[in-house]
């Protein structure tokens, strides 16, 4: 495999990773809901032990998803040699830099793909930095739907982004590596 190849490879990893923390968050959603609440403000810490366990699984699932997409974007801008300086608002800066069309290249993300990143984004922001007892359900949920649907966009944004990039790669998924040749499984001990 090219380097560039395996560096789409990671990417693809990345955003792979993403999708499924989301999915995750999504799922706590749906099977505890009860647990998550629906009001404006709840507890985390002086919540019941079952609740501050969804609350923080929740936190952290969508803390673990936005990270891999924001690393996805990373490996990707490398892949094609695209510099990107990590400074100031940069976490904000990465999605809109990845949404637009730049030289000779076409967005990695279209809109509202984008618009969905930065919602997890900001959700990613500020569940890093709460450390006190306070939850907010009604926008932990909005944050979920948002990286539920992002979730279902995301690898096929990238997809069609690489094989713009690279017309010579013929398939991303399944067992075959990024630059098409297929992966040998290694030998039964």
């Amino acid at each position: 495999m090219s380097k560039t190849g395996a560096l789409w490879r990671l990417a693809e990893i990345e955003f792979q990773d993403a999708c499924q923390h989301f999915r995750r968050a999504a799922n706590i959603i749906e099977k505890d809901s009860d647990l998550v609440g629906a009001g404006e403000v709840s507890a985390i810490v002086s919540a019941s032990h079952e609740e501050y366990v969804v609350r923080m699984g929740l936190l952290h699932a969508m803390q673990c998803g936005h990270t891999s997409l924001e690393k996805g974007l990373l490996q990707t801008l490398k892949a094609i040699q695209e510099p990107f300086f990590e400074q100031g608002s940069w976490h904000r800066d990465l999605i809109a830099r990845c949404a637009e069309e730049v030289a000779d290249r076409p967005a990695i993300l279209d809109a509202e793909t984008a618009s969905l990143a930065q919602v997890t984004r900001g959700f990613r922001n500020w569940a890093a930095r709460r450390y006190g007892d306070s939850f907010y359900p009604k926008r932990a949920r909005h944050a979920v739907q948002c990286a539920e649907l992002l979730s279902d966009r995301l690898i096929d944004c990238f997809r069609k982004f690489v094989r713009y990039m690279d017309p010579t790669i013929h398939s991303l998924e399944g067992g075959e590596s990024i630059s098409g040749d297929t992966e040998e499984e290694e030998p039964a001990p």
